[in-house]
């Protein structure tokens, strides 16, 4: 799988899609940034559907939840406080 690392949580879903687009790309547009915060948040407050897909790129943390602390590495992240989301 070229280094990607996928949770027995997402075995079914395809491997390469996964693999093609970078954790925390919530919107998928190649860019992490404050839409993909806001995006995560939305999803957080189950304002935004979600899919399997959804849900692995937004597991910043890989712990097989999506969760507050995703959205806090994430701001973290996007503010330029760390250089790597994993």
């Amino acid at each position: 799988t070229d280094g990607c690392s996928i949770s027995d949580d997402y075995e079914s879903y395809d491997v390469l899609k996964l693999c093609d687009n970078e954790i925390g790309d919530i919107n998928s547009d190649g860019i992490i940034d404050m839409t993909d915060l806001s995006e995560l948040s939305l999803e957080l407050l189950g304002d935004k559907d979600t899919n399997q897909f959804i849900n692995y790129i937004s597991d910043i943390d890989n712990d097989g939840t999506v969760n507050v602390a995703d959205l806090a590495r994430l701001q973290q992240y996007v503010s330029n406080q760390i250089t790597s989301l994993r």
